[in-house]
């Protein structure tokens, strides 16, 4: 089955970017003239998803007015006879649909935000996306996580190499080399001594783990 929704969860008090997300959502930083959020979208779409759920918490207001229609600022810009302007601030989200859910509680970690997503993946394989790393190239980097998914019919996690000093400030994964770039996950781990750093990933059926998790507790 291909791979059309994606789950952004963009919740977090993003602690390590204080005092500036005190009052701005860390997806909203920008990064040279974008949000980090709208590097998100654009890999989905360049991706081939066509639903978005993001997974907002505090401030959510900022995130879902960024993706909304401002009829006052267009009509700003064409008074002003800036239209040129016009093409960067109108569909944001592409070719996407852009769906949005509160976390509820507040952020209570990435599992419990997943969660969140359950009736809107429902039974399909579904990617989750993270803006801590932004990559780009020729091809989108979930793109290529979901043609592997598509040929090996497996869960694919997009992941990246990283200073022995840098481990300990990530999630990581260890396992055995099949082919070039292509492991075998036997061990994730938040924050080992191994070399491998979970980036962005696609989780199949990990509705279905949640779902035991929260009938065990």
């Amino acid at each position: 089955m291909s791979v059309k929704k994606a789950v952004i969860p963009v919740a977090g008090f993003a602690t390590r970017f204080l005092p500036a997300c005190k009052s701005v959502p860390k997806c909203m930083l920008t990064i040279v003239d974008k949000p980090i959020i709208q590097y998100l979208v654009d890999e989905a779409v360049a991706s081939g998803i066509e639903e978005i759920l993001l997974v907002v918490g505090r401030k959510k207001e900022v995130v879902e007015d960024y993706f909304s229609e401002d009829k006052e600022l267009e009509d700003f810009l064409k008074e002003r006879g800036k239209e040129s302007f016009i093409p960067q601030i109108s569909n944001l989200s592409g070719k996407a649909k852009i769906h949005f859910i509160e976390e509820e509680g507040g952020a209570k970690g990435l599992g419990h935000a997943i969660y969140m997503a359950k009736d809107f993946v429902g039974n399909e394989p579904f990617a989750i996306m993270y803006g801590d790393v932004i990559m780009q190239g020729e091809k989108p980097c979930l793109k290529e996580i979901i043609e592997q998914h598509e040929k090996l019919g497996a869960s694919i996690i997009g992941v990246e190499k990283v200073d022995w000093k840098d481990v300990p400030k990530y999630g990581n994964v260890s396992g055995e080399l099949i082919s070039d770039r292509l492991y075998k996950v036997e061990k994730m781990q938040e924050k080992p001594k191994v070399w491998l750093v979970q980036k962005k990933a696609y989780m199949h059926m990990i509705i279905k783990q949640l779902d035991l998790t929260q009938e065990t507790n």
